[in-house]
């Protein structure tokens, strides 16, 4: 027979919120505590999350096109795009460790 499922619980300090992983409480205390926000560049709108922001920009703006600097790969190809800036960033951090010649 299996096991049963280990669920871990991360509290809150400042309240009596409980998250199921650490992500999740990160993003509660700096919505709910900090203050953070995330803001639509096009209307101005705010949100907790940039995935919420992004969500909305695909609904509300889908005539503006996004693209990244890198690839100039548009906003459908959101994991691409993820994907090619932690390349990007990976390949520059492994050059910065290579001694010049």
């Amino acid at each position: 027979s299996k096991e049963p499922i280990e669920v871990k619980e991360y509290f809150c300090e400042l309240c009596e919120y409980v998250a199921h992983d650490k992500g999740t409480l990160a993003n509660h205390r700096s919505f709910k505590h900090e203050g953070i926000m995330h803001e639509c560049s096009i209307c101005g709108v705010k949100y907790s999350r940039p995935s919420l922001v992004y969500r909305h920009m695909r609904k509300k703006h889908p005539e503006v096109s996004f693209s990244t600097s890198i690839c100039g790969r548009k906003r459908g190809e959101k994991n691409a795009i993820i994907n090619e800036v932690s390349q990007a960033v990976a390949l520059n951090a492994i050059a910065a460790d290579v001694p010049d010649s």
